[in-house]
């Protein structure tokens, strides 16, 4: 066992509690998590509101194809998981179509069949040429119909920048690239096709919402060693100090950062690689809970989320939180999930927004006519997502190794800026992986090779 000091970590999300865990499951004890807000989870917390709803900060599940990972999740929360099939839907054009479309295209309007078939059979035909961006991966994969009845109009709204601006080597599982076969198949046989992709079952807590997995994570690392309501002022990397709100410091030898890391740059005064951090961009996410009386609508029953590429509808995905466990409404209620993505290039009116998602879900019969809404609830993830644009891993090559050889490690969605692996189980693995390799001296996979080997 290496001897790497005194590590602090910073950020009591799933990448800090991930390094955190696996140090204390290691032996290693020489460390400390601070954390700026009251609770733990970052942006995979829980919050119940005053009228009993439980809010997840954006739609968060478990799937993974970690070993590791499974197996700690299980010993978090024995016996109180619930298996879902994910039952993904895009809503287009008044009715609902499987996800992903490219394998239901039998379910959509007889005009539109035409135009996203031939369009597939055309791209799965022609001669590839290598992207030069991901609007151009969206047409060269999809074809002209998918691209302009959904591809492109669903992405402008998640990233709300310009597709043309962003890069394709984050796509890899993130978006289903056609099989052609398969989408014959299907639309031969007019049979529904929803079970691509990693995440086609997952688990969700039973109680507490998906911040309840972030609460036992903490209980077996053991709180006294996690510090609650200590926000990080300043990093001092020469002197390999941080200080505090409350006007105290502390000494590290390695730093682990879950800050979002042109922020982390700023705090640490690193002057040089301010023009790296300024080129990394991000989203700001709304997220908007809807409790509403009654029972759950029979098309809703069996739904987990839902895409809505439609531009004048201000939300790209709403979920039916009270489907991914009923102790997520109280009784005689359910309860939906809106998520709004906003950018430098696409501004929201927050003083609006709330009114607009409400109309928007009656205008379109998800929340039905005369529905009582008895809870409204609303948080801003501020930044959300980090934004793979084409200048990312430029900035990215730059700045991980340069923090490192002043021994910070910026890791988790927005401490690495890769949002292909962003999801809960890399943003653990991130920082479960860094701490074997701080104490082991073991390589980190997930992050890949962006992380030096020292």
């Amino acid at each position: 066992m290496k001897q790497p000091g005194r590590i602090i970590i910073l950020g009591a999300g799933p990448t800090g509690l991930g390094a955190a865990f696996r140090l204390r499951e290691l032996g290693y004890g020489d460390f400390v998590l601070y954390e700026r807000e009251d609770r733990v989870g970052g942006l995979a917390a829980s919050f119940q509101d005053a009228a009993g709803f439980t809010w997840d900060t954006g739609v968060h599940v478990l799937f993974s194809r970690s070993d590791y990972f499974n197996t700690v999740m299980d010993t978090f929360l024995d016996g109180a998981l619930i298996e879902h099939r994910r039952d993904a839907q895009i809503w287009m054009y008044g009715q609902f179509v499987p996800y992903p479309l490219q394998y239901n295209i039998h379910r959509l309007p007889a005009e539109l069949r035409r135009d996203c078939l031939l369009g597939l059979a055309r791209a799965a035909t022609s001669q590839p040429t290598p992207p030069a961006n991901f609007l151009d991966w969206i047409v060269g994969s999809f074809g002209d119909g998918i691209a302009q009845h959904f591809m492109v109009p669903y992405n402008q709204k998640v990233w709300s920048a310009p597709l043309d601006s962003l890069d394709v080597g984050w796509i890899a599982e993130r978006v289903p690239r056609p099989d052609l076969s398969r989408v014959l198949a299907r639309f031969l046989d007019s049979r529904d096709d929803d079970a691509w992709g990693p995440n086609a079952r997952f688990r969700y807590p039973r109680v507490g919402g998906i911040g309840t997995i972030w609460r036992r994570c903490a209980e077996q690392v053991g709180l006294e060693r996690i510090v609650l309501q200590r926000p990080a002022t300043r990093v001092d990397p020469a002197q390999r100090r941080v200080c505090f709100a409350d006007g105290g410091d502390e000494h590290y030898d390695a730093l682990i950062s879950t800050i979002p890391l042109d922020r982390l740059v700023t705090m640490a005064g690193i002057e040089e690689l301010q023009p790296a951090a300024a080129a990394l961009k991000s989203t700001t996410v709304h997220v908007i809970g809807i409790g509403i009386e009654g029972t759950t609508p029979a098309q809703l029953v069996d739904r987990r989320w839902i895409y809505f590429p439609d531009p004048t509808l201000p939300f790209y995905r709403v979920s039916v939180l009270s489907n991914f466990s009923p102790a997520n409404a109280p009784a005689g209620h359910w309860s939906l999930l809106a998520e709004i993505s906003e950018s430098g290039d696409h501004r929201v009116d927050s003083a609006r927004l709330m009114d607009e998602v409400v109309a928007g879900l009656r205008r379109e019969g998800i929340i039905p006519p005369f529905s009582n809404v008895v809870s409204r609830w609303y948080h801003v993830a501020a930044p959300g997502y980090p934004t793979p644009t084409q200048d990312r891993d430029r900035a990215l090559a730059k700045l991980l190794p340069a923090l490192e050889d002043m021994g910070i490690f910026s890791r988790g969605r927005l401490g690495a800026w890769k949002y292909e692996i962003s999801n809960q189980d890399h943003s653990f693995l991130q920082g479960a992986e860094l701490a074997e390799r701080l104490v082991l001296g073991k390589a980190e996979t997930t992050l890949g090779p962006t992380a030096r080997a020292h």
